[in-house]
């Protein structure tokens, strides 16, 4: 196999703010994944030019310190999770696939604690839509969207002493895991 090439970094301006979670999607519609910023004072948005590099800069909302993308109504287009370390709410931001917000929902999933972030998988088989599990204080929350109007809690999951940080929905053997990394070690449950 012949190793890839990488060309040199070319440095993304985030803003005023210090970037905490980056992701990577396909916002706006036009060729080439774009990038989204998380700083405690806002999100930001930069479009892909298809040559490698990014222009467009928009700011879609508040400031967050976790993000998560996946499809969380019934739509085509990418939405995405934001989510602070200091609140106990997700907001799921509903793309309109031209790069810019649709609408948003505000809601607390699950245990109320403080977000430690979000990882997205589809949880109930439904194919299309996707699901995603939050880590706040010691609890696993797993929303299911509906495919519909957006996501609902399913189960919210209390590990005594985990204190989950990140993790995945994986198969193992013949069943579905959550397998997570906590102070304690990984864990799966």
């Amino acid at each position: 196999a012949v190793p890839p090439t990488f060309q040199p970094p070319a440095p993304v301006p985030p803003g005023q703010a210090v970037p905490l979670d980056v992701a990577i999607l396909e916002w706006d519609g036009k060729p080439g994944l774009d990038l989204v910023f998380a700083s405690r004072n806002e999100v930001r948005y930069f479009s892909n030019d298809g040559f490698g590099g990014f222009t467009t800069s928009l700011t879609l909302g508040p400031g967050a310190t976790a993000l998560g993308t996946g499809r969380f109504d019934s739509g085509d287009t990418c939405d995405l999770l934001l989510g602070r370390d200091d609140e106990y709410d997700t907001t799921v931001v509903f793309g309109d696939g031209a790069g810019a917000v649709a609408s948003s929902e505000k809601e607390t999933f699950g245990a109320e604690g403080y977000l430690e972030n979000f990882f997205v998988a589809d949880v109930a088989g439904s194919g299309k839509t996707q699901d995603f599990v939050s880590t706040c204080q010691g609890t696993l929350s797993v929303v299911v969207t509906t495919g519909m109007t957006g996501p609902a809690l399913l189960d919210a999951r209390g590990l005594a002493g985990a204190y989950p940080r990140d993790g995945v929905l994986a198969t193992l053997g013949t069943g579905q895991w959550l397998v997570y990394s906590a102070d304690d070690g990984i864990n799966r449950s």
